[in-house]
């Protein structure tokens, strides 16, 4: 055995496990103000819920008669009902923690897994290390909510996909097409992926596209067909126009500054209209977009992609969703010189990615995808695919993280692609100076 194919295995395994190691210290050693509140207490009621009473609902444990909903996915939830039968009452968390932390370890290893499929071992390192230490992946690690299992989710759709391109085995494909229907039911944004997805595999004639794509689809239809028995009122369609609603305004956050507030009322009264009669709904968001046509179109085509990728999550800010009491991101040398970092590369990363966009839909455009160009034009595809519909929702970098991996795979693409070209651009002077 050669010691090259030593030294990587090890190399990957060692970033593997100190992205482990990096989230479970930093659980082990943050205090959260109330971490079981808003979205996360929801999670929890339904977890609950479906373990004492086999109800999938949002209603309040200390109520003896939960009615059933379908405002949330099952996918989280359900994750959560298993560390409660495995951890009881007691230690439900502790378990939901530790699997989560090596969620996040196995989606270190998926982004060094699918950056070797086009870019050289040091780059897939340096996606992989950054996708260890960064600091919106680590914190929400930590809390009871569903970036980190939807992030894990998307990277082995994604991984899968590419596998299936490579051998051409229907089985993979219908793995992979399963993998994006659980997302799907984690976060149902991601529902659309699937048939742009299935239109890519079309141009470079994979034979299984279609059963990819009816097994995408296969669980979240059957979701979608058991929320039509349940109250309307709380219903993911409500949650959808909720979203649609506050990412029409500008001013929405969740603090409790005199224009985030008024916004949070208007959102409300969007929803409320919403529920009495959707077309007045509509008919309410196309007015607003009429009667300032500039502004509007400033704030979907430049700022909120910015503001999707940029840096504070909406809520506490910074790298938090909640408040902190104690945190190692503050208070311990080594966390607080990564969140720098971070925090310095943050821009650039979001520039480059992109970049990377045009470049990658030129190279598309010259050649018929093939399955050593499938893994980067998913990856593409998917980081557009985000930026795309979140200028139709909140464009809270919180909801962006799932995706960051994807967006650190863009840039560094792009910057192989221009050190590359710098160092073709050298042998030549080399070449000809001799």
């Amino acid at each position: 055995m050669t010691r090259k194919k030593v030294v990587a295995p090890a190399i990957t395994l060692a970033v593997v496990l100190f992205a482990l190691f990096f989230r479970l210290h930093f659980m082990a050693t943050t205090q959260w103000d109330h971490p079981i509140r808003a979205d996360a207490a929801q999670y929890y009621s339904i977890g609950w819920n479906i373990v004492h009473h086999g109800v999938f609902s949002m209603t309040h444990p200390n109520d003896s008669t939960p009615n059933p909903d379908s405002y949330r996915g099952p996918g989280y939830p359900l994750l959560i009902a298993l560390t409660m039968l495995l951890g009881g009452d007691e230690y439900w968390l502790r378990y939901l923690l530790v699997i989560q932390a090596a969620l996040g370890a196995l989606s270190v290893a998926l982004t060094m897994a699918i950056a070797k499929k086009w870019l050289s071992f040091p780059y897939a390192i340096a996606a992989g290390l950054l996708v260890a230490v960064w600091p919106h992946m680590v914190t929400l690690s930590g809390l009871v909510l569903t970036e980190t299992f939807f992030g894990f989710s998307l990277l082995l759709g994604i991984y899968m996909l590419t596998l299936a391109c490579k051998r051409q085995q229907g089985s993979l494909y219908a793995a992979a097409g399963l993998v994006f229907a659980y997302s799907a039911l984690i976060n149902p944004a991601i529902l659309l992926f699937p048939i742009l997805a299935t239109l890519l595999l079309a141009l470079s004639q994979k034979r299984y596209a279609v059963l990819f794509l009816i097994c995408a689809l296969s669980l979240p239809m059957a979701w979608t067909a058991r929320g039509m028995t349940v109250d309307e009122g709380r219903s993911s369609s409500g949650r959808l126009m909720e979203n649609v609603f506050a990412g029409l305004d500008p001013d929405f956050d969740y603090s409790w500054t005199p224009a985030a507030i008024a916004s949070r009322e208007r959102v409300m009264e969007g929803v409320q209209r919403y529920k009495q009669d959707p077309e007045v709904a509509l008919q309410m968001i196309i007015e607003r977009l009429v009667e300032r046509p500039t502004y509007y179109l400033r704030w979907y085509l430049l700022s909120k992609p910015v503001r999707f990728w940029q840096w504070p999550i909406f809520g506490h800010g910074d790298i938090y969703v909640y408040e902190v009491i104690a945190s190692p991101f503050e208070r311990q040398s080594f966390y607080r010189v990564v969140v720098s970092l971070c925090y310095g590369l943050n821009p650039w990363l979001m520039a480059t990615a992109f970049l990377s966009v045009p470049l990658i839909l030129v190279t598309a455009n010259r050649y018929r995808p093939q399955h050593k160009t499938v893994p980067l034009l998913l990856v593409a595809l998917l980081f557009c695919y985000a930026t795309g519909l979140h200028l139709l929702l909140v464009p809270d970098p919180r909801y962006a993280t799932p995706y960051r991996p994807f967006e650190i795979l863009l840039a560094l693409s792009f910057i192989a692609f221009v050190h590359r070209q710098w160092y073709s651009s050298r042998q030549k002077r080399v070449q000809q100076a001799v």
